[in-house]
């Protein structure tokens, strides 16, 4: 009965071990779900660069085919919207990959350059990423950022120099202040209506 009943314990556990792993996967997964989503919100894809301008939707969904190993329908009649995900994800693509080889440069090079990645903010994940590194120069102009998360300030807090020219911005987060480094920044060819006071 002793027995019996530690081997009952036995494959409870194995079975609670089981799942445990299982919700760490789903969860991880999620996680990587809301990573592209992240990196979705922040990039603009230009109707010029594809024929046809997909919708997020579409593109979402291409991502995820993408990242789960599936293979976009590509039969009629969703031949052409298949053909327009496969162009966005494409460009999205890009992107991501540009923005990624950027940090990993960064942790390195102690600069941090997102010129021209047509990012419309900073994606979270950068910030996640840049967490452990000493960030000296911040490169972000050339996109079409119209924000700038308060995340900035306590994750570059060690930064001197920062270039936000040529985006969209019409205000500056007060958490830039914790960037008590800071000597250098350039705001030009934005949307400000007034000189930044945190400046």
């Amino acid at each position: 009965a002793v027995v019996s009943t530690q081997s009952t314990w036995g494959v409870k556990n194995r079975y609670s071990g089981a799942r445990y792993n299982t919700t760490l996967q789903r969860d991880s997964l999620l996680m990587n779900y809301k990573t592209f989503q992240d990196f979705l919100s922040c990039l603009h894809v230009a109707a010029s660069e594809v024929n046809h301008q997909p919708s997020r939707d579409e593109i979402f969904e291409g991502l995820m085919m993408v990242y789960s190993g599936e293979t976009p329908d590509m039969s009629t009649p969703s031949k052409d919207v298949a053909t327009r995900t496969a162009q966005g994800v494409k460009l999205l693509g890009a992107g991501v990959v540009k923005v990624l080889h950027s940090c990993k440069d960064a942790k390195e090079s102690q600069t941090l350059d997102l010129h021209a990645c047509s990012l419309t903010q900073v994606p979270d994940a950068v910030y996640s990423l840049m967490k452990t590194s000493h960030i000296i120069h911040c490169n972000l102009s050339g996109n079409l950022i119209t924000k700038i998360s308060h995340r900035f300030g306590t994750s570059f807090k060690h930064i001197t120099t920062l270039n936000l020219s040529s985006n969209r911005l019409s205000s500056i987060p007060k958490e830039v202040i914790k960037c008590f480094q800071l000597q250098s920044v350039d705001i030009s060819n934005n949307s400000f209506v007034v000189f930044p006071t945190i400046l």
